[in-house]
């Protein structure tokens, strides 16, 4: 009896040591994780009770994972301020998450739900270091378009100079054409009249006779 017991334990230990140190991919899908919630402060966030994501909400595993990236979602809408943990995992990748499908997904989410400026601004400094290429990007460029639609212009003024010098040649593009056009849409007097100078400093066939402008 002691042998079989001895046995059952090493079993189950052995099947906690493979669960805890797993690979984050081998996990099974969030969305069929059960959830619980875990405090923060103030805070309760729902995520899956799971050693290895839950762990991974500390490093950068979790929205570097395809998977990963769905529980990160669920939860940026919780973020507060610059000083969230979450949000200072993904700081660093922000730019890297816009540019894949899945990862424009959680940005997207994020860009919504986030209220703090200091917190935009941090995200628009990392934007702000190639900005023509992001507007260029297939994906990025549609968080480039809701950031413009929904942060306050105090904070999205230099995205919208960024541009200046380069409307031309971006409305000439099939993806940052459209940025272009929302930021029409939603500039202000004082910069649409740069954009509009611009415009007209140009040969009137280089405006007219193109798909995008």
């Amino acid at each position: 009896m002691h042998f079989l017991a001895a046995i059952q334990h090493f079993k189950l230990y052995s099947f906690y040591l493979y669960s805890f140190h797993k690979p984050l991919w081998k996990t099974s899908h969030p969305r069929s994780i059960v959830y619980e919630p875990i405090k923060t402060g103030n805070r309760a966030y729902q995520v899956p009770f799971d050693s290895s994501v839950h762990r991974s909400l500390h490093g950068n595993l979790v929205i570097q994972n395809e998977n990963g990236v769905y529980v990160a979602m669920k939860i940026t809408q919780y973020i507060e301020d610059e000083k969230d943990p979450l949000f200072l995992v993904i700081l660093p990748y922000f730019i890297s998450l816009s540019h894949t499908e899945k990862g424009l997904n959680m940005v997207k989410k994020l860009v919504v739900s986030l209220k703090c400026k200091k917190a935009q601004f941090f995200l628009l400094q990392k934007i702000l270091e190639d900005p023509i290429d992001y507007i260029s990007d297939p994906y990025c460029n549609y968080s480039y378009q809701l950031i413009i639609q929904n942060w306050e212009f105090s904070v999205t003024e230099p995205l919208f100079k960024a541009v200046c010098g380069n409307v031309i040649c971006l409305s000439n593009q099939k993806y940052s054409s459209n940025v272009i056009e929302v930021l029409f849409e939603n500039a202000p007097c004082s910069i649409m009249s740069e954009y509009i100078s611009e415009l007209c400093a140009s040969p009137s066939s280089t405006v007219i006779n193109r798909p995008y402008i």
